[in-house]
């Protein structure tokens, strides 16, 4: 079950996956992290091929569903130990917004981090992720050009280039 919310995000009832996946109106939560490394690279996932959307491109760091009734902050620690292995205790709160396409409408809540070994070592979830790394702002340019980045990923560099991240 997903945490329905309203164009301010707040809670709103609940419904389930297949619902929300392919009804645009129900608007659900999710949590990205965009995880960066010391020298102010960015970890890109790459999609699990096995991925019915955007299989195989390149997405944000972390990505993933708030189930009802969780928190913000539970799913987020939640989803990035599940596909990455690492805490994500005290990430940084940058933005919401809204993400709409023909599939699904989502209430996006976006977080920062910067890695270091005491939050664990990376480990990927190979059915959610088939790879990772940390990528400088020219290589994301590159896969962009390559259109192999995710729509919404494009969204979200877009966002983080504006308040000077990248």
């Amino acid at each position: 079950m997903f945490q329905l919310v309203d164009e301010n995000g707040k809670a709103a009832g609940t419904a389930a996956r297949g619902e929300c996946h392919g009804n645009p109106e129900l608007l659900h939560s999710v949590v990205h992290l965009h995880l960066f490394n010391a020298s102010g690279e960015l970890f890109l996932q790459r999609r699990s091929l096995s991925k019915k959307r955007y299989p195989d491109l390149m997405d944000t760091s972390v990505g993933g569903h708030i189930k009802a009734y969780e928190s913000v902050e539970e799913a987020l620690i939640r989803e990035v130990k599940e596909e990455i292995g690492i805490d994500a205790t005290g990430a940084k709160y940058l933005y919401g917004y809204i993400y709409r396409d023909d599939f699904e409408a989502e209430y996006v809540h976006t977080f920062m981090l910067v890695y270091s070994p005491a939050r664990g070592a990376i480990k990927f979830d190979s059915s959610e992720l088939s790879g990772g790394a940390f990528y400088t702002p020219q290589d994301i340019e590159k896969f962009k050009t390559q259109k192999r980045l995710t729509p919404t990923f494009q969204l979200e560099y877009k966002k983080l280039t504006e308040r000077n991240l990248l």
